[in-house]
């Protein structure tokens, strides 16, 4: 690190402007806040201070989802009853660093529950979940709880939160609960637990546009999917700085630097150098 062939005053932000800082690398008109991999020097009238600098080359999260298109709804899934979902993933892109990794996609997922037109009320039955008779091989999982009942026990109103699977509309299901009997509901519509809308909370980093997205949901089919359509990767942000603390006042830090964050700055005069006229 020698002497500066340029230099420029600069003031610590926590926004980042990609922008470079320099006129000379910027001919948009409107500076940034990008020192561009430049050496920092600091002064100022107190013996040591500190600097948060974002070094050169830094970046933010890479290939975070932005938009995904479900393709499958699926099977089984339940009415969540807190979003978001967990997903896994299998990536059909090539890549040649090794393989690759991506994390931390999840959505908020909308699974319409069958609906009834019947409702036979029985008997002895208590407010709480219920199950349905399973007597069909491949035919299982609904489920819901009952809301109200009368005094002698007849269901009043309920609620399904679970499609299951392999029903039809028109199926005659047998409510299941303790000690009540007789209680029955005919269904009018049977989704079966398939997604209808997968909505991104989180996009997570590391995928690819076409990379095949599957749905976690414990007890469900696990077969709901969805395609990425788009990915996009950001710039750092104020929380990826390091700090070096206790500065002594004269000294060049020991690296480049693209960016110096206000947070953790207490450093009162601070100067950008590049080193060569060539840059």
């Amino acid at each position: 690190m020698g002497n500066f062939s340029r230099s420029l005053s600069i003031t610590p932000n926590d926004t980042i402007n990609t922008l470079p800082a320099w006129e000379f690398m910027n001919q948009t008109g409107s500076l940034g806040n990008n020192l561009r991999g430049s050496l920092i020097y600091v002064g100022g009238t107190a013996a040591a201070s500190n600097v948060s600098v974002i070094t050169a080359g830094t970046v933010g999260i890479q290939n975070r989802v932005v938009s995904l298109t479900l393709t499958n709804g699926g099977s089984g899934y339940a009415v969540p009853p807190a979003n978001p979902q967990g997903t896994t993933y299998t990536s059909v892109v090539p890549t040649s660093i090794g393989p690759k990794v991506a994390s931390g996609l999840t959505v908020n997922i909308t699974v319409p529950v069958p609906t009834s037109n019947t409702l036979v009320a029985g008997t002895g039955y208590s407010v709480g979940p219920f199950t349905v008779l399973q007597d069909t091989v491949g035919v299982f999982g609904l489920a819901g709880n009952i809301l109200s009942v009368n005094g002698t026990g007849g269901i009043l109103t309920f609620e399904i939160t679970d499609g299951g699977v392999g029903y039809a509309v028109g199926d005659v299901l047998t409510i299941v609960d303790g000690a009540g009997i007789n209680g029955s509901i005919t269904l009018v519509t049977a989704p079966n637990g398939a997604v209808t809308l997968a909505a991104i909370a989180v996009g997570g980093e590391g995928y690819a546009v076409g990379d095949i997205i599957t749905i976690v949901q414990a007890g469900s089919g696990g077969d709901a999917t969805c395609t990425v359509d788009a990915v996009r990767s950001f710039s750092p942000v104020a929380g990826d700085a390091v700090v070096f603390n206790n500065v002594p006042v004269g000294t060049v830090l020991p690296v480049y630097v693209d960016y110096v964050t206000a947070t953790g700055t207490t450093a009162t005069l601070l100067v950008a150098g590049r080193e060569s006229i060539l840059d």
